[in-house]
């Protein structure tokens, strides 16, 4: 989901995000010039008996298009990883400014162990944010309307089975999405408390040697692991789910393009062999 705080944090850095956005889109024609020309190819091999000659003319243009399009990739893996880490770095100086503003009284009453976790394992959970999910939101937006501009000249049948199914993918997700919002936040809270009493109680495992509260303190922390665990498994569970739901969408629309054009191969089949025959 987009979050409006943290889409704030792009202000800085527009030109880097509009360039990564751009690589994207760049990327996504690549895939369907590379799709274009391996048609073509297997079209002249298999239905039109073309030689290797004949298709010269294709396998230059697609070995470039392959090209670069590995070159586009490894650029947006740098490019994202760069953006991600400028926000990483101006979120945490915000973040250490704004505690310097509030003055020791108030850093005193915080657990040092969330403070630690919000600063170091919070702030490095953004990299997916900004380096793959906000870059993919905007491409797989852009991208459909390339690929549907692109096949509806050629089979208007298949493009009205794209236009139909591809808005699935994204309802399907803002659904899942809602679901995972509110386990996220509590394997969060969950992983906070763990991190908070876990440095406590390392602070103060002399005082509590002394007392002899280690053993409690320690099945304490069994306890706080393996709430952790049961909220991180039921995470997982909504990401597999996510994972086969885009699978299960993306096999429907396939399987429908694939019987349509099958149906239509065969129809044509059939008409050259009736015409072969009154001949």
């Amino acid at each position: 989901m987009v979050d409006k705080r943290l889409m704030q944090q792009l202000n800085k850095h527009r030109k880097q995000f509009a360039f990564l956005v751009g690589l994207g889109v760049t990327g996504g024609v690549l895939v369907v010039l590379q799709a274009d020309y391996i048609a073509k190819i297997i079209n002249g091999v298999f239905l039109e008996n073309m030689g290797l000659a004949s298709t010269e003319g294709w396998m230059g243009p697609l070995f470039m298009v392959m090209i670069l399009r590995s070159a586009v990739l490894w650029c947006i893996e740098v490019a994202a990883h760069r953006l991600a880490a400028a926000i990483k770095m101006d979120i945490r100086q915000s973040l250490l400014q704004c505690i310097f503003n509030l003055g020791p009284i108030y850093a005193s009453r915080q657990e040092t162990g969330e403070m630690v976790n919000v600063f170091m394992e919070g702030i490095e959970n953004l990299e997916p944010y900004f380096a793959k999910f906000l870059p993919q939101l905007f491409a797989a937006v852009l991208v459909p309307a390339v690929i549907l501009a692109w096949v509806f000249p050629l089979d208007i049948s298949t493009g009205v089975i794209l236009l139909i199914t591809a808005p699935l993918i994204p309802i399907f997700m803002i659904l899942i999405g809602r679901m995972a919002e509110s386990m996220n936040k509590k394997q969060w809270e969950t992983l906070s408390r763990l991190s908070a009493h876990f440095l406590d109680v390392l602070q103060g495992l002399t005082i509590l040697k002394i007392f002899g509260r280690s053993i409690e303190q320690i099945q304490v922390i069994t306890r706080m692991s393996d709430e952790f665990r049961d909220t991180t498994l039921s995470v997982l569970k909504i990401a597999f789910l996510s994972a086969l739901v885009l699978e299960l969408v993306a096999t429907i629309s396939t399987a429908l393009v694939a019987v349509t054009i099958g149906l239509k191969l065969l129809y044509f089949s059939e008409a050259q062999i009736i015409k072969l025959d009154r001949f």
